[in-house]
């Protein structure tokens, strides 16, 4: 899963430290949600989205963000139920 954020990201000839930057967050905050190690709510994904699609020069924010993110299905009806109000990963 988070292979593909990775590769997205080494496509778009950012590292991770850049791609931190162009979002707003930290490095290390990045870092994690690159290696598995901590969630993303819905937002941050398709932030990390729209940025790499922008590289990548895809017209709108990627579909994969839920691929990348959230692939399992309680996880996707968690980041479903966020989209309508409710709380979501992280």
């Amino acid at each position: 899963m988070r292979d593909k954020l990775r590769q997205y990201r080494q496509k778009a000839g950012l590292t991770q430290e850049e791609l931190a930057k162009e979002i707003g967050i930290s490095s290390p905050y990045y870092n994690q949600i690159e290696n598995g190690r901590r969630g993303v709510k819905i937002d941050l994904a398709e932030v990390i989205a729209h940025v790499l699609g922008q590289k990548l020069g895809w017209p709108e924010s990627a579909p994969w963000v839920e691929e990348i993110f959230f692939t399992s299905n309680s996880a996707q009806r968690q980041a479903k139920t966020q989209r309508k109000g409710g709380e979501g990963v992280g």
